[in-house]
């Protein structure tokens, strides 16, 4: 690892006080990385608590439930997973000073990505490809494994030290720190092409889904978009550890008191903000939720999800071990436990049943945002303050009119795809209009 990658990780670096497990004593962290060793560090802090928290507003209708499974638990350390459907993507330093592994919720099988010769650590995983940094010599270099066809492709091979990747269905991004300063790569599997996103300072922490990559420039958060070439600001900063799904980027925001989780879209228009007590940070977002890390005990966090479209936060996992390095796919979270007295990888899968009422607000409130012609922006509200009225025939067991109000919501939004709505902002109307379909039992 050059001095670049040292200085610019240290300087990012939190620092606690709390000692780790004893499995970790001993170390040698400097040989994986300053920003592995901060991995692993922190993962000494953690517990979790089965706790249901609501913001602001009454939601006794929305039913939460879920079940932990334990994903891999084996002497050692196993730590920093990363999750895509079925595959969780992790490190391993159980046997050698790191490798890189993942497991298949198919069938609860594990499978080596990368091992051997140094140390292969900081992965991440977007359906079957996977990213990972290998320091077989003293500069990293980025490769992509495609799980289905066992093909591992080395992406970078230059003396720089690249580090710290990311993937999505079409880009891999990385840190690259030839420079001065740390610079982002993003490689369009598309086009084979790849494009450097530098300037002044550093940018680094990237995260990716579909044509974009969000990062942060310094202390701010921007995103680049492949179809466009655009990079974009989200947030001037101060913040830390930004992720994206979609248009969306989930963030932490410092102020002078604490830190808080927030998601803002694309375009910088701030969507929904949590505020707790104590600092929130390390959030990670899939649709409607966002998995993230709570300090409001200290330092000890507590991993917590966050139905940022409805306000509710639940932090659902025992209390007897700790719980850190946070991600999430659909309506599974993986993290790293140390109730065996090692590292282990958890998954928690989960269920939510939203109060039709609420999913009613929420999709007037996005057709607000959406800043579409006034005509159309009534007459969709309209037919959603209708379905509101009908709630109180469905609760007298008529549910026909409820429905064919959403019918008609829907039919509309179709009728204005591509024309005065776009057709992404139509794909979204559209599938929280079935959400609520689903919700009322329409057929």
């Amino acid at each position: 690892m050059n001095a670049n990658s040292l200085r610019a990780d240290s300087r990012r670096a939190r620092v606690f006080s709390e000692p780790c497990p004893q499995t970790l004593r001993g170390l040698n962290f400097l040989s994986l990385g300053a920003k592995m060793a901060r991995r692993i560090a922190l993962t000494c802090l953690v517990v979790f608590v089965g706790l249901l928290v609501v913001a602001d507003r009454p939601v006794a209708a929305a039913v939460f439930s879920g079940v932990e499974t334990p994903f891999v638990v084996k002497p050692g350390i196993q730590t920093d997973p990363h999750v895509s459907g079925r595959y969780t993507v992790f490190t391993d330093l159980s046997v050698r000073s790191a490798d890189v592994w993942y497991h298949d919720a198919a069938d609860g099988s594990l499978h080596l990505v990368a091992g051997g010769e140094g140390v292969q650590l900081l992965a991440d995983v977007s359906g079957s490809l996977i990213v990972y940094t290998d320091r077989a010599t003293s500069a990293g270099d980025i490769h992509l494994y495609d799980i289905a066809t066992g093909v591992d492709t080395n992406l970078t091979n230059d003396p720089s030290d690249q580090s710290n990747p990311t993937v999505s269905s079409r880009l891999a991004a990385w840190e690259d720190f030839g420079d001065v300063d740390g610079n982002i790569v993003v490689y369009d599997r598309a086009t084979a092409t790849t494009t450097v996103i530098g300037g002044a300072g550093d940018q680094h922490a990237p995260a990716a889904s579909e044509a974009r990559v969000a990062y942060l420039d310094e202390a701010a958060v921007k995103v680049y978009d492949a179809d466009t070439g655009i990079t974009s600001l989200v947030y001037p900063g101060p913040a830390q550890d930004a992720a994206i799904d979609g248009t969306h980027v989930a963030l932490t925001l410092f102020s002078i008191t604490d830190a808080d989780i927030a998601v803002y879209d694309v375009a910088g228009n701030l969507l929904a903000r949590l505020t707790l007590p104590g600092d929130q940070s390390s959030p990670h977002i899939s649709g409607d939720w966002v998995a993230f890390e709570d300090f409001s005990s200290g330092t000890k966090a507590h991993v917590g999800l966050w139905h940022w479209t409805g306000g509710e936060v639940y932090f659902p996992t025992p209390s007897t071990s700790r719980q850190q390095l946070n991600s999430i796919s659909g309506h599974r979270v993986v993290y790293t436990d140390d109730r065996s007295g090692d590292l282990d990888i958890y998954a928690f899968d989960f269920t939510f049943t939203a109060d039709v009422s609420d999913q009613i607000g929420q999709l007037t409130a996005l057709v607000q945002s959406f800043n579409l012609k006034q005509g159309i922006t009534n007459s969709l509200d309209v037919k959603l303050q209708n379905v509101q009225a009908a709630l109180a025939a469905t609760k007298a067991g008529d549910t026909i009119t409820a429905c064919n109000l959403m019918g008609a919501f829907i039919n509309e939004v179709q009728a204005q795809s591509g024309k005065a709505i776009t057709v992404q902002q139509a794909a979204q109307l559209i599938q929280a209009a079935n959400d609520i379909r689903a919700s009322l039992g329409c057929p």
